[in-house]
């Protein structure tokens, strides 16, 4: 495998040296030009040598950038890809959202466009605080009809910032008997301590059914339906026994302290206090699926 990794990089580096010693590059050789530059980058990334895939990505972007200028040069869907393979080292690597975001917006502008890449814009959006953009960049994410518990979280969560309560009740209603469906596929063997994907499945319940929990309690307040309370403490009930799961040493039994939003949501519901307002957890996924990364 690193020997074929090292065959396609000196392979690429001596195409590069190729067209830059060429005195004249026709257009349709220029494609070739560019995407020489992302071969050889996306061959860095595989070995994770990430400074030197930024560096080719820019040096085809420049390169593009500047027959574009130059002569109207135009773009296509593999110089999206391009754009893309940068972005995606502003997001997971350097974590430079800024740059990150233009440069998906870049790529898609080109042709290159998926689920995931909409997902990340969401993510970057929701990150700043835009939920009405973030909202528009997950719904193009379930566009495919995706049903990922993390765009159901992330639509979800955007909408109740948004003080949209209805529609992100009907997210978090469907994620929850979503997840409830998933553990119950799993009774027996869901050990949260020691599978990282179990644990994932209890966080991201702990999650949702306090923030649908905190939903119902926003509507039962607005349109004085008791029953959507009572629904709003069984929800947050079952947040504090994902909480307990989570917490709770598997040998000794014991559970390790610390404070849970849902147990001080319940206390409130039942008892009001003016200077606390129930709250949901606004962390949600930084991807599409749990298998993205670099």
């Amino acid at each position: 495998h690193t020997n074929e990794l090292t065959y396609v990089e000196a392979t690429f580096k001596l195409a590069l040296e190729k067209f830059n010693n060429a005195p004249r590059i026709k257009p349709r050789d220029l494609y070739k030009y560019i995407d020489s530059y992302r071969y050889l980058g996306e061959n860095y990334t595989k070995t994770k040598d990430y400074l030197q895939a930024q560096e080719q990505y820019t040096n085809g972007i420049s390169l593009y950038t500047k027959e574009k200028e130059a002569a109207g040069f135009e773009g296509n869907k593999n110089i999206g890809n391009l754009y893309s393979d940068l972005a995606d080292i502003n997001y997971f690597v350097a974590a430079d959202y800024q740059n990150a975001e233009q440069n998906y917006k870049n790529a898609v502008s080109l042709g290159y466009d998926n689920p995931m890449i909409r997902y990340r814009m969401g993510y970057i959006q929701y990150k700043n605080k835009d939920y009405l953009s973030a909202l528009g960049s997950f719904m193009k994410s379930g566009e495919e009809n995706l049903k990922q518990r993390n765009l159901l979280i992330a639509m979800a969560n955007t909408l109740s910032l948004r003080n949209d309560d209805y529609p992100a009740e009907g997210y978090y209603e469907q994620l929850v008997s979503e997840l409830n469906e998933e553990i119950l596929e799993n009774a027996g063997g869901i050990f949260p301590q020691t599978d990282s994907s179990a644990n994932d499945l209890i966080t991201t319940y702990l999650y949702a059914t306090n923030n649908y929990g905190v939903t119902l309690y926003r509507l039962a307040k607005r349109t004085g339906d008791s029953s959507r309370n009572a629904q709003a403490i069984v929800q947050l009930q079952e947040s504090i026994r994902a909480w307990d799961s989570l917490t709770r040493d598997q040998k000794t039994m014991v559970r390790i302290g610390g404070s849970n939003l849902a147990e001080e949501n319940i206390k409130y519901i039942t008892h009001p206090v003016t200077e606390f307002e129930p709250s949901i957890y606004i962390e949600i996924p930084k991807t599409l699926t749990d298998k993205e990364q670099l």
